[in-house]
Formats: structure tokens, sequence, C-alpha cells
């Protein structure tokens, strides 16, 4: 029975040890399942984090070799948002550079919602530097990752909400020039890899826009250089100009004054007509020179009319006959016969004619032909061609030839005169048509100019307003707005001209100084000297609004009195004109320094003379006002010229001092400022636009408002102690001048 027993306590045992082996073997299968899984799962997560590195080494490769040699900034910044980070798996992207001059963080580039389409970002802010995860890490040079943006207070929302953010500065010479940014919707998305790979694409972009700087600033040197070079080939072709225009003024002057040197005899009626032609010669060069200028400055302009057209070429074109056959040129027009009503501008289709007639005589030998052509095109054109059997132009200068003072530079062209603007004058004013002009030639066999003009069927008749070429002005030139007056009473102040400017005239030439004073005295009140110490007496008598000035002078030279005068409060205020024979850079420079606002050299247009007193009067009316406001708003620390804000300073003062005393009037105060009453109206009324009355009511009325201010201080008191004993007549110049009255400006100041 024992045995029996001990028999199933062993059978027992060996069941329960074959379970617990059993189990044990289970459990070592389920560890070591559980370890294979792990392995199996780390090796999965490697291969992962390898594979992602090796598509950030290849965005990195592809934005090291992207775009090479041919980018600019703006190219490496979108290839940075579009590619790079497209290819890193990223959502969103934008990239930012520093505006240094606001100190602020521009959106230049973006990738995701942001970018819509093409290169266009979605409501692109603006950043300050220290101002959000963006302008923080502008301002700290460091880049941040953060797991949680919505924990972070200096999150800025752009298009939407999002939780991770990553941004990264981009450096250029250890300073920060822009920021990438990058955000994702889920929380601790960006890890340290992504870290380290917006890192190097920064440095990359870092790189290559330094490049592009240094290729610009080689760009810039090369293109310097080659300005330089420009420059020079331009003196030299400016300084050939001025040796041909010189030429071209000396013949036709020396033509001119031949004639009226001869002593004890008559000037022939040859001798007139050889006068007037080089007169007109002179005046349709200087006409040329003008024109270029307004088509300079695009000042030239059209003035159609209705006309015959090809009357009008048939007479233009008959007037070159003579000149054609004192040269022994066969002259041969062809134009149709009949009417072609239509508007045109006969000045500048006269201007047209005439420099290319002129131009085909003159490089057309004796017994050579020219021909001038006018055809009427299907094409709604009008062709005017002129051919010659010339010298003709060579195919690689034909290019140039309607440039600005070019001559042709060859051993048969040398000989010829000419000033090189005739040409580009012609092609100018075709421009201005809206037509073409071209050549067509061989060297050595002639050549062919042809203008199309389109035909005008909506032109207006339109009013000329410049000379032409039947009309030889004065001397000096014409003012049709002051036309030519009886001469001067005299008078400086006469009635009804009171609101006229005063003019100093200090001119040591009698005749031209008369000439002047009449042509001007339509405008001006004009006041004349015939020396420069007179002239300094005049001005100081009178204080005028404007002095002009010869420079060569008796007693008193021009820059000396223009010295005289800046040092002096009376008169330092008054602009200067400097008039004068003298063309050099040495007196220019000393009139200047003097203090001369202008230079006109002799001989000169009237209506430039006109035009700049205008202009000067006119700046002058400018500081008038702004010194008037000055004066008014802030009477002490005037941003006013030294001499006159000392003038005013000092002229404030001595009214502050009385503005208790009752018996203060204008008298006191120009005899405390040293002046008669007239040169004290004068002056004040030339900087600040108010008489000398109205300045001490507005100086005083200046002082009640800062009473004003004060709490507790009655209008009453204020007015009385700011000199008014009238509290009506305090009140109503207090609202002429503040445009409130007293009390609601004390109240606006409480």
């Amino acid at each position: 029975m024992q045995v029996e027993t001990l028999l199933q306590h062993q059978h027992a045992l060996a069941i329960w040890l074959t379970i617990v082996l059993l189990s044990g073997c289970l459990m070592g299968l389920r560890v070591l399942n559980r370890y294979k899984l792990r392995q199996k799962s780390e090796k999965h997560r490697l291969i992962q984090q390898l594979r992602q590195r090796q598509e950030i080494n290849e965005v990195i490769h592809y934005f090291a070799t992207s775009l090479y040699g041919k980018n600019t900034v703006d190219e490496i910044l979108w290839d940075v948002a579009k590619n790079c980070i497209a290819r890193l798996g990223f959502v969103d992207c934008v990239v930012y550079l520093l505006d240094e001059p606001q100190q602020a963080l521009v959106q230049k580039a973006a990738y995701g919602n942001k970018n819509p389409q093409d290169r266009t970002i979605l409501g692109p802010l603006v950043i300050p530097v220290g101002r959000g995860i963006v302008g923080s890490v502008a301002q700290s040079g460091k880049p941040e990752r953060i797991a949680d943006a919505s924990q972070d207070a200096r999150y800025i929302v752009d298009d939407q909400v999002r939780y991770s953010e990553l941004a990264v500065p981009i450096f250029l010479q250890d300073k920060v020039i822009g920021v990438i940014d990058s955000e994702h919707p889920e929380k601790n998305f960006f890890q340290e890899y992504h870290r380290e790979a917006l890192q190097t694409i920064a440095a990359i972009c870092s790189t290559k826009i330094a490049r592009v700087q240094a290729d610009e600033e080689t760009a810039k040197a090369r293109f310097a250089q080659l300005e330089a070079d420009h420059l020079k080939k331009l003196d030299a072709i400016k300084s050939q100009f001025f040796a041909n225009i010189s030429h071209e003024f000396r013949t036709p002057l020396h033509l001119i004054l031949a004639p009226l040197q001869k002593q004890g005899e008559r000037i022939t009626l040859q001798e007139m007509a050889m006068m007037e032609r080089n007169g007109y010669r002179l005046l349709r060069l200087v006409n040329q020179l003008l024109d270029l200028a307004k088509a300079d400055a695009g000042t030239l302009k059209l003035y159609p009319k209705n006309g015959n057209l090809l009357e009008f070429l048939r007479n233009t074109a008959a007037g070159f006959t003579a000149l054609a056959e004192n040269k022994g040129i066969r002259y041969r027009i062809d134009i149709p016969e009949g009417e072609l009503i239509m508007p045109f501008d006969p000045d500048t289709l006269e201007k047209i004619v005439y420099n290319l007639l002129s131009n085909a005589i003159k490089f057309t030998p004796p017994r050579g032909e020219v021909t001038f052509q006018a055809t009427l095109k299907p094409d709604h054109q009008f062709s005017i061609v002129v051919s010659d059997s010339g010298l003709g132009v060579p195919e690689h200068l034909q290019s140039k030839i309607f440039d600005r003072f070019y001559q042709i530079d060859s051993a048969q062209s040398r000989g010829f005169e000419g000033t090189g603007i005739g040409l580009a004058l012609a092609k100018e004013l075709v421009d201005l048509c809206r037509g073409s002009i071209r050549v067509n030639s061989d060297s050595g066999r002639g050549a062919s100019f042809e203008v199309l003009l389109p035909l005008r069927h909506d032109g207006q008749e339109g009013t000329r307003h410049s000379p032409g070429y039947t009309e030889i002005p004065d001397p000096f030139g014409s003012a049709p707005a002051l036309p030519p007056v009886d001469q001067d009473t005299g008078e400086v102040a006469q009635a009804g001209n009171l609101d006229r400017p005063t003019l100093l005239l200090v001119e040591d030439h009698a005749e031209l100084r008369t000439y002047l004073k009449q042509r001007l005295s339509d405008g001006f009140i004009v006041i004349t000297a015939n020396q420069g110490e007179e002239g300094l007496r005049e001005a100081r008598q009178h204080i005028p609004d404007l002095i002009i000035t010869d420079v060569m002078m008796p007693v008193l030279d021009g820059v000396t009195l223009i010295r005289y005068l800046k040092e002096d409060t009376l008169t330092s205020h008054i602009p200067v004109i400097l008039l004068t024979a003298k063309d050099d850079v040495q007196t220019k420079k000393e009139g200047f320094t003097e203090g001369a606002e202008q230079y006109l050299v002799k001989p000169f247009v009237l209506e430039e003379l006109v035009a700049r007193i205008n202009s000067l009067l006119t700046q002058r009316n400018r500081l008038r006002l702004k010194y008037s406001r000055e004066v008014i708003l802030q009477p002490t620390g005037l941003t006013i010229p030294d001499r006159e804000a000392e003038f005013l300073e000092t002229t404030i003062r001595i009214i502050e001092e009385h503005l208790m005393d009752e018996s203060f009037t204008v008298e006191t105060l120009q005899k405390g400022i040293g002046m008669s009453r007239m040169q004290l109206h004068r002056k004040l009324k030339a900087l600040t636009n108010q008489s000398t009355s109205d300045f001490i009511r507005s100086i005083r009325l200046k002082r009640a408002a800062n009473l004003l201010q004060q709490p507790g201080l009655q209008i009453a008191e204020a007015a009385h102690l700011a000199g008014f004993n009238h509290p009506s007549y305090f009140s109503k110049c207090f609202k002429d001048l503040f445009g409130v009255m007293p009390s609601e400006y004390a109240k606006q100041s409480g």
C-alpha cells in the first residue's frame, strides 16, 4: 500500500515536472519570439533611419549642385522651399530674409499652403527681429526645435495653427541674414536629424548667396569699367563735337562780322544777303541743338495742322535747287502731282527734309547726283527717299550714323564740315512722328535714306510756340509775356504795382541795363545801379526780392558784391543771379562759393532769365511759408539759416521783452533792430510773408497760447500778459491764427 502511494506521488511529481518543463519551454519560446520581434523592429527602425538619412543626403547633394552658376538669390530661396523641403517630407516651409534698414524678417519663398501657385506667397508676413520664434532665432543666431508650439508664447500664427516648429538661421560672414522655418501639424514631429539637415541646407544656402553677391560685385566692377571706358569715348566724341561746333560757329560769324568791320565803306546788297544767310545758318544750328536738348528732356512735341503735304514737300525740296546748282550737282525732284490733304507738322517735317538733303548735297561731289523722291505707300504710309552718288556709308558704320555727334572718320570725309547732329536730330524727329528711318549704302557708291511716316487722319491743328527758321530774334532773345515798355519813371513803388516783385539790376553796360529794365518792367519793379558799390547801397535801402548783377564792373565787382550782401543781415536773404560774359569754371566757383543762386552767361535768352527769376522767387515764397510756420509754432531753436535765424531770434526777443509794454510799437522794434521802418518791413516780409505788425501780433499770440496751457490761468489774464488789452480783439486774432477760440484751445491743452 505504501509502495503504491509512493508510486502515485512519483507519478504526480513527474507530471508536475513535465508541466513545469513545458511551461518553461513555452515561456522561453515566448521570450525568444519577443526578442526576435524587437530585433526585427529595431532593424526596421534602423533601416528607416538609414533611408531617411540617405534621403536627406540626397536632398543636400541636390541642393549643393542645383542651379550652379545660374541662380539669383530669389532662385536659391525658392529652390530651398519648393524642392528641398518637399523632398524632406515636410508639409510647410517659409524662407525669410533680413531687411536690415527695418530690422525685420520678410517672407521671400514658401512651400505648402503658403505657396498656392508659382512663386507667390499667401499673405506674406513681416516679423521684427526678436519677435516670435523666427525673430528669436534671427536675434540669437541659434536654431530652435519646438515640440509643441501651442505651449510657446512666442508662437505666431501664419496661415494656420500647427504644433511642431523648426527654425534655423542663415549666416553670411558671421551675421544672420535670414531664417528657414518649417511647421508641422503633429506634435514632436521634428527630430534632431531634421535640425541637422535644415542647418546643412542653410549653410549651403549661405554659400550660394555669398557666391551670388561676389558675382554681383564682379559684375558691378566690370560694369563700372565699361562705364568708364564709355565715358572716355564720350569725352573724345564731345571734344570732337566742340571742335566742330566751334568751327561751325566761327565761319558764319566771320562772314557776318567781316562786312561790319570795314571802315569807310558801305555794306553792299550782296554782303547783306551773305550776312543774312549766315545769320540764318547760325540760327538753324542753334535750333538743332535746342531740339536735341528738348528730345533729351522729353519735351519735343508735334503741332500738326491740315495742309497739302505734296505741295509742302515740293516747295521745301525746291529750296535746295540753288545750293545743288552752285555745287554743280544734278538735282532731281520726284513728287506726284495733285494734292494730299492731311494733318502734319510742317516745322518738324521741314527739319527732317533739310537735314537729309543737306547731308546728301554735302557729301556729293561736283557732277554728282541727288534725288528727292516722295511716294504714297499702299500700307497707309508715306515714303520720303533722299539718294545721292556721294561717298556712301560702309556697312559696318551704318548702325552708328544716327548716333549723336558721330561722323565717319575716313580720309575722304575729313574735309567736310559738320557737327554730327543733323542725322541724329532727323531720327529723333522721325521717331517723334512714329515713323522709321533707314540707310541703304555701299561705300563709295552713294547712299539712300528712306523715311517712312504713318499717314495721319486724326490730327488736330496745333499752335506752335517755338520760333521758326524764318525769324531772327533780337540779340537778347524775346519775351512775349514782357513786351517792351516806355522809359520807366524810376520810382520804386508806384500805385497799383505794390504786388509785383522788386528786382535790383546791377550792370555797368548802360545799353544792356536800359534794355533789360525796359523788358522786365512789365512784370517787376526794377531798380538799377551802374556798378557794385551803388548796387550795395540800393540793396540796403530797398531790400529787393531778387538781385541780378554783372561780374566785371568798376569799383566793386559782382562776386565781391555778393559777399557783402550775404554778410549783411539786411540783405543776406536776397537771392542773386550772376549775369556775365565770363564762362570760366573759376568765376562760377567763386560766385557760387560767395552765395550766388544762379549763373547766366551772355549772350542769353530773355525768357531763360525770366524763368530763373520766377523759379527763385517761387522757391523764396516756399521758404517764407516754412519760416512763417516755424516762427509761429517754435519761435526758438529755428531751423533757418544762421544769419536769418539770428535776425528772427533777435526780433522775437525784443518783442517778448516788451509784451506788456503798451507803448511798444513798430517804431520801437525798428529802433531796437537798427533798421528803417521800410527795411524792417521788407526783411520780415521776405522771410515770413508777414508785415511787421502781423509778425508782432503772431509772437504775442504764441505767448498767449503757451500761457493758456497753464492750469488755472484765465483767458483775460493770458491776453493781458501777452499784450492784448481788449479780450474780444484777442479772441478774434487768436482764432484767426490757431483756428479755435482761446477757451477751446485751453480745454484741448488741459
